[in-house]
């Protein structure tokens, strides 16, 4: 690029020490230098303000806010008045980043000065399983408020960390996460009111983010997501354009009742009374099956 913008990497942490040093060591290995790290702890319980500090110690380009707890969303806001740069990285306390996320998005705002969000791929870390996994999803089109409304967890997926963004997106007395809500799918209300702006996303299509999934992992629990995701819609609801409102809650509840199930589907399977009765009926056949199976070998 022409000079080397300033880029403000926002984490918020809580209660996340045993990963927070990781987090923050991909922020330092970013190939473009210039970034300020703005880290703040949402009143974590655990040592993990006095990781950051210590790595502050040795990295001027970050520095700890401790604050009382309240949310990931005011946290953000927290780090975002505390901002200086053109350009805004989200980032999770155990999200990472690609050494060269922030440079080749850089260089994607450069050659299309009309987009204002620049997202990429990114891939899942399963902790239980200790492994990397790369999920098709959606690539979300350039005006994507109807999408972002109707893909929402069936098929579009956009973790805080794959955009980055320009910080013209909002006056100067606006904070990104709206103050009025406090429930949980921050993300997606975040992004829907992002869209609902009409500014223009792009897409680089290279993975260069990791989102973590470990079993504490709120989207884990698919009651408490179903339930979050609707109330959400509650909030998103009044404040959409006629033209996308027009059954946009009824398909939340469809989708959410969809994921449910889905998520649920052996237990229903094996409490309903059919599926009794037909194991009872089959479980002689199955068992005389597996003992001759034994006695002849396999074919």
């Amino acid at each position: 690029m022409k000079s080397a913008p300033l880029v403000s990497v926002i984490v918020t942490c809580y209660n996340q020490y045993q990963v927070i040093a990781n987090t923050l060591r991909s922020v330092q290995e970013q190939s473009h230098r210039n970034i300020e790290c703005i880290v703040v702890d949402d009143g974590s319980t655990d040592t993990s303000a006095n990781v950051i500090e210590e790595i502050a110690k040795a990295d001027v380009r970050i520095r700890c806010i401790r604050k009382a707890n309240s949310g990931v969303s005011i946290a953000r806001n927290t780090g975002f008045a505390e901002s200086r740069g053109d350009f805004i990285q989200f980032l999770d306390g155990d999200d990472t980043l690609a050494p060269d996320k922030l440079m080749r998005q850089l260089e994607h705002f450069q050659s299309d000065d009309s987009i204002d969000v620049s997202y990429t791929n990114h891939r899942h870390f399963i902790v239980k399983q200790n492994r990397f996994q790369t999920f098709a999803f959606e690539p979300i089109e350039s005006y994507p408020l109807k999408q972002l409304l109707y893909g929402w967890h069936n098929g579009v997926s956009l973790p805080v960390h794959a955009p980055l963004l320009r910080r013209r997106i909002w006056p100067q007395a606006e904070c990104p996460y709206p103050l009025d809500y406090h429930g949980r799918c921050e993300d997606w209300v975040f992004l829907v009111l992002l869209a609902r702006k009409g500014v223009k996303f792009g897409f680089l299509n290279e993975v260069l983010c990791t989102y973590t999934v470990d079993d504490s992992c709120f989207t884990q629990d698919i009651t408490k997501l179903c339930t979050a995701f609707i109330q959400a819609a509650q909030y998103l609801e009044s404040r959409l354009p006629a033209d996308v409102n027009y059954g946009f809650f009824e398909s939340v509840i469809r989708r959410s009742l969809h994921s449910y199930h889905e998520a649920h589907r052996n237990e229903v399977l094996y409490a309903s009374g059919n599926w009794r009765l037909g194991n009872l009926l089959t479980k002689p056949f199955a068992t005389m099956f597996k003992a001759a199976r034994r006695v002849t070998g396999p074919r």
